[in-house]
């Protein structure tokens, strides 16, 4: 995928919620076309993208947000709970860290966040980039982010 139609996939996930591939995106150019407003969707992805940068500084690579399926979950969740007026707290990096540091250790005891192995199911069982696995994880993680209990409420 051109970086270009991935940017654009951001987008429209962050405008549309999520989307599943390319035919999304002619479906919402041809929707939209010049009525789009870039600007302020221009801005609020650069605030996603730089909100992002300060919660996995240096961690991005090492910690699966490497891979475009995983980034674009990780994306459109910190867009949704920041845009859903859900803070995102200012432990929201060492939470993050930690769950993907436990998500990578595949190996769950009763001690450990439901979410984690939720998280895990779901990429164990499902297809990764189909809308719905992608809607369950992007909720996850935006209650990773929240700092919301185990529980996710």
């Amino acid at each position: 995928m051109r970086a270009e139609e991935y940017v654009s996939e951001l987008l429209v996930a962050i405008k549309e919620g999520p989307q599943h591939g390319k035919y999304s995106l002619n479906g919402f150019y041809r929707a939209y076309g010049e009525a789009y407003d870039v600007d302020i969707w221009r801005r609020r992805f650069l605030r996603t993208l730089n909100l992002l940068k300060e919660l996995l500084g240096t961690n991005k690579d090492s910690l699966g947000w490497k891979k475009a399926d995983d980034f674009y979950v990780l994306f459109v969740a910190a867009d949704a709970t920041f845009e859903g007026g859900r803070p995102i707290k200012k432990d929201a990096e060492k939470r993050l860290y930690d769950f993907m540091v436990k998500l990578r250790q595949e190996k769950f005891t009763p001690s450990h966040d439901a979410r984690v192995e939720a998280y895990y199911r779901i990429l164990t069982t499902m297809p990764k980039m189909t809308e719905k696995s992608r809607i369950r994880r992007i909720k996850i993680l935006s209650s990773v982010l929240a700092g919301r209990r185990k529980g996710g409420k």
